[in-house]
Formats: structure tokens, sequence, C-alpha cells
């Protein structure tokens, strides 16, 4: 059996940083599980309350006996937030006594290694003694410059997070013991720079660098990139890289930002021809030391190997300049689906903005851009046969299935003239969810909405064919003659392809929608998982259950993918931290010794994860890239991971900020709306501008709705990261007040105010209804939880004459509460009558007596309140999305995924239509809410196409008086001239704001 090395870790610190303390014991149990075996190593943390209690006056000196010598350890771990801790005899704390023990050994015997962590976060400091205590630990941190490596960090979470990336990162160098903070070095003459330099170079590699800045001089930096596919520049480089740059500066990061700044001004003429100016842009935006560049002129340089993806680049000036190799942000929608062909040489995905991308693997060169329709793409696939040996494939929401072939069969890897031309195109009455072709290419499968929901193409011949499914909301091809299908209602089904019918089939399999599923043809095994957290194992034929030890942890399972030789099997999905926040995560699983062992998270030991929603999964099905794991979801980016090493080498980043919440004030002064970008913007109505009078920037993700009290001074807010805030108009400013906190595990799709504005109705994809007492905005509680829904919460409404509270659900229904009593009511109208989709929005009349809603049917419904029955009922063409009532007139807007808003003269109840008064056009994607201004004079609107829109109710314009548009991210660059650009990169930029055919002044 082979030996294991134990490692002994120290950790310090003072009381007030329990969750910090245990989360990182989780994390070295994690390492001890996962990587630290294949090391040959074991971890051991020692903590002071480790040791035993002794007696006597001097209880820090009784520690120090049990805890022993320093040297034994090879790493201490401290943790500071606004307490130093209790005075020694010896030393200002406990904590920092045991710091020093740690310094003079390091210093003496060349171990252990020492990290500090301080959190940045504030604290209510009340007490004189509180803040002699935040005091101390500044200065203390003052103190330990040159002596350790300074880290800083903002909550417990992320603190978890960076201590897991950065022990990987140390257990991977420690034998050569290569990151010394101490240490002085000089780079031998006969380095080959052009190459990727060994362990043991990079210290030298690294005090080179920081001379050539301080100094003023460029010759490393002229040749080499530092940043070459991060092959060198681990976070624990730049880290101390930074911490080098410091030293010099005197500790500060303005000096530092000015220097590397001024290489691209005063050695402009040097910058030819050479990577220094990719270097120097790149040391700034990876040290945090600098991102905004707007209206900076870069203009007749070498720009090369430059990761641009997040840095402001409004109005910079990149004319003639050479950009090889050199990244940007992309128009990247979120990420529904991900595919390989057949040899991996390519790979396509599909986004909620309609494009189709595809990219060549081993260089990410974009080579095909498609976006014909906008409408949310669903699922993309390759296939591939005797007649078309490349065949790309996509399904749309909006019914669309395009089949394409490569125009000629060979792909020539050195051009990116890659193109593919139409063999089949349909139009679906309805959504599709997931395509994918047989095993031999010649059979073709389209699943979506509905009933008959699998649709069968014959490739070379376009006949047609349908299975009697449900409901289809994934699908996999066992082989030539048998396909496999999950549905919304949770059973998945085995179909005979010759025949046409169901082979096999169990019910009940996940509780809501099967999300995923994916067939392992090595080991003949069906995997699925659903939204209720779980993966389950098939066997085939036989659809019998097989043994899986599926994690508690997750809550939700969004995809999932088996490697090639099926021996791993990767899970996208979601779980919740000690902290009951949401995470994404990537699970992974090994085919080993006859049963599915976990591997790990590969989240978890790299910070560049995914912070939003994982959507999808694909293995690269090359044998000589079986490691490579691409990932893709709601955050806009697309991962590549080497499963080998658990780490994220590459991030392709996108722009996208789709609106999904307008709301005008009582008053009519104000309006707001709520994005993709995380933020709530807020505009004086009449100052017509389109930059916003304030930004409210506390939710870490989407906003999906925003609601102002009847006397405009507080706006709620709820989102995706599960919270509702209530901000406050004071001083003609607003500013944060308070959360709503405890009730929602799950997206807050939707809040509402009553109409004397005491009440807040909060609602989402828990299931859950909650009514909120917020008379004491500072000090909200709950009043009462409604879960008579079965699925998500869509729309909220309060009744103008506040007496009933309306909600509306995914799961086709609408229910009332009566306010008063606080009864749930039952569903408006019986089965006949309900709308036969999720149904999306509702909205009550001024007089309270009527309830407009509208759904995914297609269907305007309108109802009368309370008696609950249905008076019309109407067809839109187009999904709907937002309904509003105007204020004071029997007219009705709906808006939908059509792009159209569409005005309704509803005052004669006896006509079986409404009559069409106006179409409002203009918007370029699904409209995602709409709102009458108080006097009832305009319309609002906001949509997936990043704009805002007026509009006039009265007269026959039918276009928008006014637009806002969300800032674009390179509005005014000028890329005239530049080279070493394809096309698909150049119309990238110039669809986020860039232009060819600018020429600036000097700024």
């Amino acid at each position: 059996m082979p030996q294991v090395e134990k490692i002994k870790i120290f950790l310090a610190s003072p009381s007030n940083a329990p969750k910090e303390r245990k989360y990182l014991v989780e994390v070295i149990d994690e390492i001890n599980r996962t990587i630290a075996s294949s090391k040959g190593v074991m971890l051991e943390i020692i903590r002071s309350e480790n040791a035993r209690p002794g007696f006597g006056e001097d209880g820090q000196a009784v520690l120090n006996n049990q805890i022993g010598e320093m040297q034994q350890y090879e790493l201490f771990v401290g943790i500071m937030w606004n307490r130093i801790g209790t005075p020694t005899q010896r030393a200002v704390s406990g904590t920092v006594e045991e710091f020093e023990r740690a310094a003079e050994s390091l210093q003496k015997e060349g171990q252990p290694d020492i990290w500090f962590y301080f959190r940045q976060s504030g604290a209510q400091l009340n007490t004189e003694k509180e803040l002699e205590q935040r005091q101390k630990v500044l200065e203390f941190k003052r103190t330990l410059q040159g002596k350790a490596l300074i880290r800083e960090y903002s909550t417990p979470t992320k603190f978890r997070d960076n201590f897991r990336e950065h022990i990987s990162s140390w257990l991977g160098r420690r034998e050569s013991k290569t990151l010394q903070p101490s240490g002085t070095y000089s780079l031998p003459e006969n380095v080959d720079t052009q190459t990727d330099q060994s362990e043991e170079e990079i210290p030298k590699f690294i005090n080179q660098i920081t001379e050539e800045i301080e100094k003023g001089e460029l010759k490393l930096l002229k040749k080499t990139s530092l940043f070459k596919k991060q092959q060198i520049m681990t976070d624990e480089i730049i880290n101390h890289i930074k911490q080098c740059l410091l030293n010099k500066f005197n500790g500060e990061e303005t000096k530092i930002t000015e220097h590397l700044k001024n290489f691209l001004v005063k050695h402009k003429s040097e910058l030819s021809n050479n990577y220094a100016a990719g270097n120097i842009l790149n040391l700034l935006l990876k040290l945090d030391l600098e991102k905004d560049f707007s209206y900076f002129d870069l203009s007749d340089i070498s720009i090369w190997e430059a990761d641009l993806q997040k840095a402001i680049l409004t109005g910079v000036d990149f004319s003639n300049s050479d950009l090889k190799n050199s990244s940007f942000s992309e128009p990247l929608g979120c990420i529904h689906s991900i595919a390989f062909n057949t040899d991996g040489s390519l790979f396509a995905t599909g986004d909620a903005h309609g494009s189709i991308r595809v990219h060549k693997t081993e260089s990410l060169e974009l080579c095909i851009f498609n976006n014909e329709r906008g409408n949310q793409i669903w699922s993309v696939a390759f296939g591939s046969n005797t007649q078309y040996p490349q065949m790309l494939a996509w399904g749309a929401e909006d019914g669309s299935v395009v089949v394409k072939r490569k125009s000629n069969n060979v792909i020539d890897s050195s051009s990116d003239n890659i193109t593919f031309t139409n063999i089949y195109q349909g139009n679906e009455d309805r959504r599709i969810l997931s395509v994918a072709f047989s095993p031999n290419g010649n059979i073709f499968a389209i699943g979506g909405d509905g009933n008959k929901a699998i649709k069968l193409v014959e490739i070379n011949n376009n006949q047609k064919g349908a299975l009697d499914a449900t409901d289809v909301s994934c699908m996999t091809f066992i082989d030539d003659d048998f396909i496999a299908s999950g549905s919304q209602h949770g059973e998945i089904s085995l179909w005979h392809l010759k025949t046409k019918k169901q082979d096999k089939n169990i019910q009940n399999v996940h509780e809501g929608v099967v999300r995923c599923i994916a067939f392992n043809q090595n080991r003949r095994i069906l995997a699925s998982g659903g939204e209720d957290g779980k993966v389950k194992m098939f066997s085939i034929p036989t659809l019998n259950q097989l043994e899986f030890d599926s994690p508690q942890e997750i809550t939700q399972v969004r995809t999932l993918a088996f490697s090639q030789d099926g021996n791993i099997l990767a899970v996208g999905g979601i779980d919740k931290n000690l902290e009951g926040q949401s995470e994404h995560k990537i699970w992974l699983w090994e085919f080993k010794e006859g049963r599915w062992s976990r591997m790990g998270k590969l989240d978890n030991l790299n910070k560049d994860g995914h912070e939003h929603l994982i959507r999808s999964l694909a293995f690269c099905p090359n044998p000589n890239q079986r490691q490579l794991l691409i990932s893709g979801g709601d955050g806009r980016t697309v991962k590549f991971w080497d499963i080998n090493n658990t780490q994220c080498n590459q991030t392709l980043r996108g722009y996208a900020n789709r609106i999904w919440s307008v709301a005008f004030s009582g008053d009519g002064k104000s309006f707001a709306c709520g994005g993709e970008d995380n933020k709530i913007r807020l505009w004086n109505y009449h100052d017509r501008t389109h930059i916003p009078t304030y930004t409210l920037s506390k939710h870490t993700a989407w906003v999906w709705s925003v609601a102002f009290s009847p006397n405009a001074k507080i706006l709620a807010s709820g989102s995706e990261d599960n919270k509702i805030f209530l901000w406050q108009l004071k001083k003609q400013k607003w500013q944060y007040i308070s959360e709503l906190k405890g009730q929602h595990n799950k997206r807050v799709r939707c809040v509402a105010f009553n109409p004397s504005g005491d009440r807040l109705a909060s609602a989402g994809n828990d299931k859950k209804v909650v009514l909120w007492d917020i008379s004491n905005v500072k000090n909200p509680r709950l009043l009462q939880e409604f879960t008579q829904h079965s699925d998500r919460v869509l729309s909220l409404a309060f009744s103008p004459n506040g007496l009933y509270l309306a909600s509306s659900s995914r799961d086709h229904t609408i229910r009332l509460i009566d306010i008063k009593t606080r009864n749930g009511q039952s569903n408006l109208g019986d089965h006949e009558h309900r709308h036969q989709d999720q149904v999306h929005s509702i909205a009550f009349s001024p007089d309270s007596d009527k309830l407009v809603s509208g759904g995914f049917d297609k269907k305007l419904k309108l109802w009368e309140v309370p008696s609950g029955n249905c008076i019309q009922t109407w067809t839109e063409y187009q999904k709907i999305l937002s309904v509003a009532f105007h204020p004071t007139k029997q007219i009705v807007a709906s808006a939908g995924d059509n792009h159209i808003i569409t005005l309704w003269d509803i005052s004669d109840a006896n006509n079986s239509k409404p009559t069409i008064i106006k179409t409002l056009k203009g918007h370029k994607r699904a409209v995602e809410s709409i709102a009458f201004s108080p006097d009832g004079k305009k319309l609002i609107s906001c949509s997936q196409d990043q704009t805002i829109k007026f509009w006039e109710i009265d007269g026959k314009i039918n276009t928008s008086i006014h637009t806002i548009e969300l800032g674009k991210p390179y509005q005014g660059m000028n890329i005239s001239g530049v080279s070493n650009l394809d096309r698909s990169q150049i119309s990238a930029l110039e669809e986020l704001g860039a232009s060819k055919y600018l020429n600036f002044p000097d700024v």
C-alpha cells in the first residue's frame, strides 16, 4: 500500500470568524477525498481549539506548548475581520502571537508558508472597544507587508471559494517550493521565454517582470505573452506579482496603475510587433488595478494576446492596431444548448437571443454566426450520414426547426470559410425543446410541447412521422431503432421507431420536469436529471432502475453528459451552501470497480466557476481531447474544463442585457426597469435621456420584477438570487432600506404592492405566494404564505379596491386570495375554460370587476371577479408575456414573443373578439413587460432586445415616440484599419457598438 505523506496546516483566527473556520475544515475534507489522494498526501488541520485546556494564568503559553513548534507546519492560515482578539503576555492577541511564531520559523527554517485572509465587508461597530479592535486589525495588516501573502474577501462563501483554489494550486506546486514570498531571484539568460516556464523558473520570472515594471524597461514584456492561455499566470502567481509591486511602490495601487498606463502613452513607439501592450493591459486587468479604458488611445500599436473580455472599452481608439489573438466580449446570450460535431473539431451553441454559433474547438475561432429569427434556441445538434457527412440542426421557442448541411465535406482547419446550406426547414405550432439525429444520421427527431410531441423526419427523402408523446422536454437516441424521451410531467419513455409505438414507459420518475437525459452507449445506461434535484440511471432496454448515489445537496439538475468512453458522468445543477444561497456546480462521477463513484465538483476547486444557471454540458468526442468538457448557461459564458486537473482553462464571455420588468411610479414622475445585468435603473420620466437618474446594484443575479408603492416612495425588487429588496426615496435619492428574508428558496419572479402600500406580495419558482406587512419598511414581517399552485408562479396583481390578490402560474391556473379572510379561492373558471398552457401575466381592471390574463396558449381571457366566470376568450397569435389594463378606459394591452404590442377595445362584452385599436411595432425581440402611464396617455414597454420604448395611446401613430437603449459596451469603439481580426470577430464587435468607419480626434 503506497505511503501517504501527512501535511500539517495551522489555522489561527479570533472568535468572530466561525463560518470561515467551518468552511476551511470542509474544504480540507473535500481536498482529502479528491485530489490529495492522487498526490499521495493527506492534509491535517490544527486549530487552537484542538489543544487541551491547561492550568495557569498564561493560557496562550499552554496552547503554544501543545501546538508545538511552527516548523512542523507547512502552511499557516490566518483569518481576521473586525477583531484582533484577546491580548497575551507577549503579543496584542493570541492570533498575532501565533503569526509571529510562524514568521520566525519561516525566516529560520523556511516554513510554514503564511497566508492571511482579511474580510472586507462592513460591520456595525458601535462601541469604543469595537472601534479599537478594528483599528488594531488594520495596524496589524500593515505590518504583514512582505511577511505573508495577504488576501481579501467579502463574504464567508467567497473565502471558501478562494481558499479552495489557493490550496489546490499550492498542492500542485508544493514539492518545488517555488512561491516563498521572501525570496529574491534572477532570470538566467538561457531561459526560453517564448515557451512555458518550469515551476523552478517561475519565481525568477516574477522577479524580473516586477523589476522591469519598476525601472520602466520593456525587455521580457516584449518577448513573451505572460498570460497566453493562462499557462503560467495562475491566481497564486498573480497575487505574488501584485504583492511584489506593492512592496516596490510603497503599497499604493494608484501608483502601480499610473506607472503601467504610462507605458501605453510614453513608450508608444516601442509597442509594435511585440507583446508589451498586451501584457500591460492584461496586468492592469488581472491585478484588479484598472478595467475602465474608456476613450483611451490604443491606435497604431500591436496588442497581442490581450484578454479584454472584462475591460470597459467605450470609445477606445484601436484604429490601425494589430489585435492578434486578443479576445473581446461577444454578443452572447444565455447558452441553452452545446453540441460537438462527430469528430470534435467543431462545437455549436444555441442561445436565448436566437443566435447559433459554430466555433473551431482547437482555436475557438468563430466560423459561423446565425440569427435568422431572433427566437430563443433551446437545442442544437450535429449529425452525419453517408449523403451529408456534416449536418447541423436547431429548434427554437417559436417552433422553427432548421437542418443544414456543410457545403463541402472536408473541414479546412486553416480557413474560416465554413458554410452550411439548408436541407430541411419546418415551422411547428409549438415550442421546440429538443432536436437529435440518429446514430446513422438518417432520422432527425424534433421534440417539444403538446401532443404528438415527437416528429420524425427521414433526412434523405423528407418523409415525416410522429410519436404519440406528450410535452417532451428532452430526447436521446439509443440506436437507429429506438429513442428515449423525458417529459415535462416527470415520465421517461422508450419508443420503437419502426412501429412508432411506445416500448417502455415509467411515470413519476421525477417530481416535475425531466430536464435532461443522456445515453451511455458503452454501458447501455440511460441517465436522467430533473427539477427535483435527482439523478437516476436505468438499464437499456429494460428501463430497470439502477443503484446510483444522487447527492442530497443538489436541488435542481439541469443538464448531464457522459464522456465518450462512458467512464465519466458530468451533472450540472444547483445546490445550496451553508448560508442557504444557490450555487451552480458541475458534479463528476467515475465508473470504477463496477460502480459509479463521486469524483468531486469542478467548480469547487476553481473560482472561475459558473455564477448562474448551468444549462448545457458536452464532452469532446475526439479521443485525444477526451478530458475536455464544455459548459454553458445563464451567465452568458461558455467554459472549457480539463476534468483531469479540475481547471477551467478558457472562458468565452458575452454581453447581453435583456430587460425583464418595467414599472411606472404612481405619480407618473419616474419609471424603473430590472434586467439581466443584476441592476435596477430609474429615470425621471420627462427627462427622456438614455442615462438613468439612479442605478441600484445590490442584487447578485437577474432582477425579474420591480414595483413602486402607490406613494412612489418605496420600490420593491425580486431577483434570481431568491431575494426581495426594498428601496426608499430619501432626500431625493434612492437607497437600500431592507430585505424580506427567509421565505423564498428559488427565483423571485414577481412582486406587487397593495393599493394602500402597507402590504407586499411576492412569488416565484418555489410555487409560493407570500404576503408581507411592510408598514415598517425597516422591519418587514411575514403575514402569510399560500401554496395552492402546483408549479412556479409567474404573475401577481392586487385588485385596485384592495380586496383580492390574484396569482397565475405555469400550472395553467389563476387563483384569487381574499385579503380580508386570507383564504385561497378556487381556480378561476372550470377546466374547459382555463388556459391550456402557462398563464404568464394577469391584470385587474380599474374598477376591480374584471381581470385579464394572457398565456403561452396564445389566448387572452377576460374574467369576472369574484365569480370567476370567463367572459371572453380571444386569440392573440403570439405567446403572451405581459398584459395591462388602461387606468381609465376599457382598453387592454398585450405583448409577447412575436415582438408586437396590441391594444384591444373590450367595451363590448357581447363581442366574442374585442376590436384591435392599434398594433405597436418596433421591438426586435420578445416584449417582456408593458405598463400604462398613470394618466393613460402613454404605454411603456421593455424587451429582450435590450430597449425600453414609449408609445402614444391615442392617435394613429403606431411606432415608438422614444427609445432608450441600454448602453452597448463597445459604443464608439474605433476599429478602422485593424489587423488580425476575422470577419466574425468584426461583426461581433460591431453588434456591440464598434465601428470600422470612425475617425476620432485626439482625446
